[in-house]
């Protein structure tokens, strides 16, 4: 299978392609006048730097906004790739067989949930892991590829490593899994809500710099309003006053969503705002 059929791409503007995955999951392709930056991997089915060089002749920095593997794994196609320390932790083990498969079977785990009308996938297909060396993400980071620079932002929530890049001259903020209608604040390795409020006031302060943003997942684009609507349930949960809905699923315990979602669409809570979180108690 040629690596093309992994893949969709669209032109959100100049310089600017938004790279859908199998999982659909997303990946952002900015283009300067001297390299490119692809800003996450996808889930490592196909192989994606394959697909981004016939998007592009220019070197490609590849920078991760945080070391899941439905973001991570195409990394691996990589010789370079930039991410924090605190996240890179997650990433560092020996990839020996067992942890191979394991990691493989997760992944079709995830797109099969994510996008069932798809034919079974074969390991074969799923990019190998190895035990590897990250260039290291700091927060203040500036990379800059010819007339377009990108600003590395910590947003520890999601991860303890998490960061979001903001496009300067396309004041575009890359939010990724930093903020979206279901924050995920329940794993071992997020942050608490207060400390995670902490990182969104950080962003906001920073809001007269960006005018969009982009997101990992469905929803492709949001309106940025989300960032508030984030925060205001973040102080909710805080004070205590929401609605705190048990969440299930395997391996969570203690979890809850913070607010009551629309039967008709669950990323939408019931009174029509659009941002939530799951969090851990």
């Amino acid at each position: 299978m040629n690596s093309r059929e992994y893949f969709q791409h669209e032109q959100i503007e100049k310089g600017l392609i938004r790279i859908i995955g199998m999982g659909n999951e997303l990946s952002y392709l900015i283009i300067g006048s001297k390299k490119a930056a692809l800003v996450d991997t996808g889930a490592g089915v196909g192989n994606i730097r394959e697909y981004v060089e016939s998007l592009t002749d220019l070197p490609i920095i590849v920078i991760l906004t945080h070391a899941h593997i439905d973001h991570s794994a195409g990394s691996f196609y990589f010789n370079q790739v930039y991410m924090t320390a605190e996240d890179a932790k997650l990433l560092d083990m020996e990839f020996n067989n067992s942890q191979c498969n394991e990691m493989k079977n997760i992944i079709i785990q995830f797109v099969n949930a994510t996008n069932p009308q798809i034919e079974e996938l074969t390991m074969e297909e799923i990019v190998t892991p190895y035990k590897r060396k990250f260039e290291l993400l700091s927060d203040g980071d500036v990379f800059d590829i010819g007339d377009i620079s990108l600003e590395i932002i910590a947003c520890p929530g999601h991860t303890k490593g998490s960061v979001m890049i903001l496009i300067k001259e396309l004041r575009i903020m890359i939010f990724g899994d930093s903020c979206n209608p279901n924050v995920w604040l329940h794993l071992p390795e997020s942050t608490s809500v207060l400390e995670y409020r902490h990182s969104l006031l950080r962003i906001k302060s920073r809001e007269v710099e960006y005018d969009r943003v982009l997101l990992s997942h469905f929803p492709r684009d949001i309106n940025k309003v989300i960032l508030d609507e984030i925060i205001d349930v973040c102080e909710e949960v805080m004070d205590g006053k929401c609605d705190e809905i048990p969440y299930e699923c395997d391996e969570c315990y203690n979890a809850y969503i913070a607010k009551k979602q629309s039967g008709e669409d669950y990323n939408i809570q019931a009174d029509g705002i659009v941002g939530n979180i799951i969090y851990k108690k």
